[in-house]
């Protein structure tokens, strides 16, 4: 593993460019529904309005990161007091302020609902169990990734060898801990459950998307500040899924496993990777076109197709290390921070999660994704291009591996790294 990398150079860039693409795409649907609600005359749903706000918040946040480390400083400080102040305002709108009430405990912990169409909307029986109640994890783990920021700025960082460690397991938990609340306080605002479920009619953001409920249960002020709060929150997360991004770019460009590696290992007189963040820009463009093209629901299923390798990607990435340091025993040399003995349980435990999420990443999620079932097209919006997807990367790799990399790839350049770092950190 490269310094300031993490996994495998394929997942880790086409994983980092699909986390980025779709992060900057949600804060611009986010706000665009947001002007929406402030400006009626404004068409919040139109792709072409979307993809504007899309290209300039990624062009913000590409001159925001060819900036130096001491300027992502002060980001990366705004950031973290508004992931604080922002979900403590919209708990408190939801828990004091909603129109109609809350749903009862029996109903938030027990009620069971099945609208994926599976098993006749059947919500008991093994069906339920091993395969619709997991899809409903898989947005939790599309959340739980990104936080191998902190080893990839660990360059950047003074003291890493243990802050970037304790950074990244303490942002897991809080995390962990302060999403499973709000995860709740949004069920218990979903009063309105028909409402939240229905695509059409007075619903215009689509089925189960969360903004129903905020839209059903809050009045207009209430709707309107969570909207903007999360609007920014999203914009935050973006910007520094491009900082992650790119100084995985840079690593692994400086240990020559990209194409193009003499370039994106570049920095400029601020000590800042600004060729790598420039194509990791240009990547994330690239990738987003389809996202001006929608079906006739107005879904752009190529983009969604394209962002859906995010998860898989940088799963794969994480436990490729996983399962190296789970192989090496006690014959691995640890630095100043290290789990001790608790590998022999945690690597076996953390290979079997991924493999399960990736079975699941690459499942169907809804009957019309299956080829000759009712309702099947290729641009539907629920067929599941993942799989496929990823396998193209793997052949892709393979080939740029057997055919060239391994020719020259020797693993990474400790003393360039080592000059570059000083460098960085100066």
């Amino acid at each position: 593993m490269a310094p300031g990398g993490a996994g495998s150079p394929g997942g880790s860039t086409f994983g980092l460019i699909g986390v980025v693409a779709s992060v900057d795409y949600g804060a611009a649907l986010f706000t665009s529904y947001t002007i929406g609600l402030f400006d009626s005359s404004y068409d919040a749903f139109d792709l072409t309005h979307i993809f504007i706000i899309y290209v300039i918040f990624l062009a913000a946040h590409t001159v925001l990161n060819i900036f130096p480390a001491h300027i992502l400083k002060y980001w990366n400080n705004a950031s973290v007091y508004w992931h604080v102040i922002g979900p403590t305002i919209v708990a408190v709108i939801l828990l004091f302020f909603t129109v109609h009430g809350h749903q009862s405990l029996s109903f938030v912990f027990t009620e069971k609902i099945n609208n994926s169409g599976f098993f006749n909307g059947s919500n008991g029986g093994l069906g339920y169990w091993f395969y619709v109640l997991p899809l409903g994890f898989l947005l939790t783990q599309y959340t739980q990734t990104g936080y191998d920021a902190c080893a990839h700025l660990s360059e950047e960082t003074r003291g890493a060898s243990k802050a970037a460690a304790r950074g990244l397991w303490q942002a897991i938990f809080w995390s962990a801990v302060g999403g499973w609340i709000l995860l709740l306080l949004f069920t218990f605002a979903a009063t309105n459950v028909d409402f939240i479920n229905n695509v059409k009619g007075d619903n215009p953001y689509g089925a189960g998307y969360v903004v129903g409920i905020f839209q059903s249960n809050l009045g207009t002020a209430g709707f309107k500040i969570v909207m903007i709060i999360a609007s920014i929150g999203q914009f935050f997360c973006a910007g520094s899924g491009m900082t992650s991004a790119s100084r995985m770019m840079f690593a692994f460009s400086r240990d020559r496993a990209v194409p193009g590696h003499q370039l994106w290992s570049r920095v400029s007189k601020n000590h800042a990777p600004v060729y790598a963040t420039l194509a990791m820009a240009a990547l994330c463009l690239i990738v987003a076109l389809p996202a001006l093209k929608g079906n006739d629901a107005n879904i752009p299923f190529a983009f969604y197709a394209i962002v859906s390798i995010t998860v898989l990607g940088l799963y794969i990435a994480y436990v490729i290390p996983i399962y190296l340091r789970w192989r090496m025993g006690d014959a691995f040399v640890p630095g100043p921070w290290t789990l001790g003995q608790k590998y022999r349980w945690m690597c076996p435990l953390a290979i079997a999660e991924v493999v399960i999420i990736c079975i699941y990443m690459s499942a169907p999620f809804a009957p019309a994704g299956i080829p000759g079932r009712e309702g099947f097209a290729l641009d539907n919006g629920v067929v599941n291009y993942a799989p496929f997807l990823v396998a193209a990367v793997i052949l892709f790799a393979g080939i740029w591996w057997m055919a060239s990399a391994k020719n020259w790839f020797t693993g990474p350049t400790i003393p360039e790294a080592r000059a570059v770092e000083a460098d960085l950190g100066s």
